[in-house]
């Protein structure tokens, strides 16, 4: 009969179960670190999506607002003379598409679409103004829609006061409010 003396080595079977225990704890490990990479990388672009928002709205609000002349308004349109009096700016929304002198506008963010964009009039009640002949306001209730991979939403709203005179028409469905 052998005797086995080797009493410091280890069988068959131990290194098996012993390799199917570190696969099952690396297995954990990985599943664990790629939710949480996920996870964080998702979080990121949401950050990063509403950051880039809320810039694009905010650089339109203040060119609307700096505005000289405001030429032509309309639910989704608004055609207007920049700041410098050297330009006429002019956006567009249709079609999930905000257009910049006719030029689409897009998000940096990959899988970022522009969903809504338009713009509400309001006339301020200023009767002693029209009196004096001197300007008179509209209040714009401007509304931006975006949208981030169909799961993320964020609608942005600001209220600009613009300047105009009585005998600007420009605004169609104005008069009817």
């Amino acid at each position: 009969m052998l005797m086995n003396n080797n009493k410091n080595g280890i069988t068959l079977v131990e290194l098996v179960i012993s390799v199917f225990i570190s696969g099952i704890v690396v297995f954990i490990v990985m599943f664990f670190w790629l939710f949480v990479f996920k996870h964080t990388l998702f979080q990121k672009n949401k950050n990063i999506f509403y950051v880039q928002t809320e810039q694009t709205f905010s650089l339109i609000v203040n060119e609307i607002r700096k505005s000289i002349k405001v030429i032509r308004l309309d639910t989704n349109y608004i055609r207007f003379i920049n700041a410098k009096n050297n330009d006429t700016v002019e956006y567009f929304f249709s079609s999930d598409t905000l257009w910049k002198n006719k030029t689409p506008l897009q998000l940096p963010l990959e899988e970022t679409k522009i969903k809504c964009f338009y713009i509400d009039a309001q006339k301020i009640n200023t009767d002693f103004l029209e009196k004096a002949n001197d300007s008179l306001f509209l209040l714009l209730n401007i509304t931006l829609c975006a949208e981030y991979r169909a799961k993320i939403q964020s609608k942005l709203k600001n209220t600009v006061k613009i300047k105009y005179q009585p005998e600007d028409i420009f605004y169609p469905n104005y008069e009817k409010n």
